[in-house]
């Protein structure tokens, strides 16, 4: 992640000098996503905040929304939530895809899982589409999980695992194989769970130490029994 990130903060100061707003913000939301899945949020918000100080697009929105609504900022979401509604309200990206994915996180964050995963539920025919990739397996996974659906969150995260094409560098990939242990878990399925955070282990051996979601990984794993 640290090598990741002086990447991203060169190719930013090279769009920047090659006058290339959008690019950067790209950059940035990516590098904001990916804090946010590892759980470094207030970095994720940070990042976030600069990257529209930067440029102010449909898509540098929507997933600006979709970051803050992760980290349990949902006045801020629903405040650029609002913004896409009113600029954009024919866009099908905005209203079909993004809109009850944004909302889906931040009814999560005011603990209405049922309403949330509803609307998750409404995007699954553009699963693994080049706008959503696995973000909505993702966060429907979750969903499920929360609600201690194990079989249900399986089948999300599954959807990930065994199809490694698709956005091929997202850290979902590795993470899916922890989100599978934790369904194990669920189900009491202590073996399973074990093979599940071993493979996430080994997927991520020369990850840096300190990330949340990794030592979180492992205080589950040594207390699995």
């Amino acid at each position: 992640m640290k090598q990741s990130d002086d990447r991203v903060r060169r190719a930013i100061e090279m769009f920047k000098t090659q006058n290339r707003a959008e690019n950067a913000t790209k950059e940035l939301l990516g590098l904001a996503a990916r804090q946010l899945v590892v759980g470094r949020c207030q970095e994720a918000k940070a990042t976030t905040k600069s990257a529209l100080a930067l440029y102010q697009g449909r898509i540098s929105l929507a997933d600006a929304a979709l970051v803050y609504a992760g980290c349990n900022d949902p006045g801020q979401a629903q405040v650029i939530l609002n913004q896409l509604r009113t600029t954009y309200p024919s866009d099908t990206i905005i209203s079909a895809m993004m809109t009850p994915l944004i909302q889906a996180e931040i009814e999560r964050g005011r603990g209405n899982i049922a309403e949330a995963i509803r609307l998750a539920e409404s995007v699954r025919s553009y699963d693994r589409s080049l706008i959503m990739g696995f973000t909505d397996n993702y966060i429907r996974g979750l969903l499920y999980l929360e609600q201690r659906r194990s079989d249900e969150a399986s089948e999300e995260f599954k959807q990930i695992v065994d199809n490694p094409t698709i956005d091929p560098f997202s850290p979902l990939h590795a993470l899916a194989h922890l989100c599978l242990g934790r369904a194990a878990v669920v189900n009491n399925d202590t073996a399973g769970a074990r093979k599940a955070y071993q493979d996430f282990f080994a997927l991520w051996k020369d990850a840096d130490s300190d990330l949340p979601v990794l030592v979180q990984a492992h205080k589950e794993y040594d207390a699995l029994k």
